[in-house]
């Protein structure tokens, strides 16, 4: 019997599902939100959004069941650390540790997440996540509001890199009011950075021009970081989002970058007329829940001092 996942992902004005079975997505869906059920991305009121996402996903058809959700990439911290090799069940000690003592972060009660990358000698390299738990808390409120009770949970970051299954890529992820940058290189995700958009002070060149200065500003730090890095030169660019989907929007990328800008191509089987950029998120978060469980982050919670 195939698979059937739900992937859903929800933005400031538009909640967006996908439903997967075996390889290819069978039914697609987005509805608009009122204003002020998400702000810049976090949910600020989850009983109203959790009553809206019900009536949506009753009238779509949305099944209950196998859920994946995506969780907002701002206020996420993520870190590349080198830990000792150590027994499965030391590991997580040594995240919370190192988390304390790299991010130094005030939060308060943090998710981490954690997936060794490498392991050479001595020591292993472990890409580190850490987001706040009003993240993930105030999302699952919503959902249990709209009797959903979503199996996992991944950021969107994390879920547009394992959409475009690069091993070096840079994504630029458009939406109505974020502008989003993920450099992945060597198959990790190096650089996530997302930028609330006041939408009413943009238009859309202005937009553009905003995102294109942001990426350039990060690609530039990224060569400092790494100056022996030809991923400026070699990476393919990739944009998504749905505000990706208007025609003037890769042309004016393109235009500004002087370079090739491309939509990404999914590996999943779709119709003609389903829009891989607009649910580009939605498609990495039902391939990373089908992915084998050790590529998957591992999660532990840890309190910040």
């Amino acid at each position: 019997m195939r698979r059937r996942i739900t992937a859903v992902n929800i933005e400031s004005t538009s909640a967006r599902f996908i439903t997967v079975d075996g390889k290819r997505v069978s039914r697609w869906g987005d509805a608009p939100l009122p204003p002020g059920l998400v702000k810049d991305t976090l949910v600020s009121n989850a009983p109203a959004l959790g009553h809206h996402l019900h009536d949506f996903f009753a009238a779509a058809g949305v099944p209950r069941n196998n859920i994946v959700a995506g969780l907002p990439g701002l206020r996420s911290v993520s870190r590349i650390v080198a830990l000792p090799r150590l027994r499965r069940s030391r590991i997580n000690e040594a995240v919370r540790w190192e988390a304390r003592r790299e991010m130094r972060m005030r939060l308060g009660d943090l998710h981490l997440s954690w997936q060794i990358i490498d392991e050479q000698g001595p020591e292993c390299r472990v890409f580190l996540l850490a987001t706040p738990t009003s993240l993930q808390d105030t999302l699952t409120q919503a959902l249990k509001e709209a009797d959903v009770r979503p199996n996992a949970m991944y950021l969107k970051p994390l879920a547009l890199a394992r959409m475009v299954n690069r091993p070096r890529a840079v994504i630029m992820d458009l939406e109505s009011d974020t502008n989003s940058i993920i450099v992945v290189d060597a198959g990790i995700p190096q650089i996530m950075h997302t930028m609330v958009i006041r939408q009413e002070s943009f238009h859309m060149e202005d937009r553009i021009g905003r995102m294109t200065e942001d990426l350039e500003r990060t690609l530039r730090f990224f060569a400092g970081a790494h100056p022996d890095s030809t991923l400026e030169s070699s990476a393919p660019f990739y944009l998504t989002g749905g505000l990706s989907c208007s025609p003037e929007v890769p042309e004016l990328m393109q235009k500004l970058l002087r370079r090739q800008v491309e939509v990404p191509r999914s590996i999943l089987e779709h119709a003609p007329d389903f829009p891989v950029a607009k649910f580009a998120a939605n498609l990495g978060l039902a391939l990373t829940a089908c992915s084998p469980r050790r590529q998957r982050i591992s999660a532990c919670r840890a309190r910040a001092n």
